[in-house]
């Protein structure tokens, strides 16, 4: 439990320092750091909360930023069959759906078939 609040305050020390130097570098991850068996997935269109039109087809934008292996997405709508995406990223068409709550989720899969970690998800709304 010491060496925690050790590593707590190491870090806390690292980080007053790096803001008294004034150094704004950001580091952002790559494959080959350790962190790298997480999945990072973006969705950009739709955005969580948007509304849509009810039966209206709409396009779906989308990056695996990150994933260890990623070879293609499943492209899941609420709890039906996912559809799979042979792409990392990019746009894919959907189709229009009902009146009403829906649930959008990107899951990035190796060449086997196996889920990486982490997905993508927004929440739309369809009127």
């Amino acid at each position: 439990m010491l060496l925690r609040y050790l590593l707590v305050l190491l870090v806390l020390l690292s980080a007053l320092s790096i803001a008294a130097c004034g150094d704004t570098e950001i580091t952002i991850s790559t494959q080959s750091d350790a962190d790298a068996s997480l999945s990072l997935i973006e969705i950009y269109t739709p955005v969580s909360g948007a509304v849509l039109m009810a039966d209206t087809p709409f396009s779906l934008e989308y990056a695996v930023l990150r994933s260890s292996n990623g070879h293609h997405v499943n492209i899941q709508i609420d709890k039906q069959k996912p559809v799979k995406v042979n792409s990392l990223k990019g746009f894919h068409r959907m189709p229009g759906l009902p009146a009403g709550a829906h649930i959008l989720r990107i899951v990035a899969h190796t060449e086997d078939g196996t889920a990486t970690s982490g997905q993508g998800i927004v929440r739309i709304i369809t009127r």
